[in-house]
């Protein structure tokens, strides 16, 4: 992908891969509240406004992202 911005679009893969995931949006991914799965409990969460995430940034978010939703996301050039 070519930045963090375009996961909302990766939504169900990033689902089946994690099924702790509750909703994905440009600025996060929210995970259930184990005791309340209809809410949102924990969240990762990456917000560059008003200057965008460097490339840099968004490598280490993704990261980030892999290993918790065992997801193989690669930044590309």
């Amino acid at each position: 992908m070519k930045d963090i911005s375009h996961l909302p679009e990766h939504e169900h893969y990033i689902k089946y891969k994690c099924k702790d995931v509750r909703a994905i949006y440009s600025s996060g991914i929210y995970f259930k509240d184990e005791n309340n799965p209809e809410n949102s409990g924990i969240n990762l969460g990456f917000f560059g406004h008003p200057n965008p995430l460097s490339k840099r940034n968004q490598a280490q978010i993704l990261i980030a992202i892999n290993a918790i939703c065992n997801t193989q996301f690669e930044l590309e050039e």
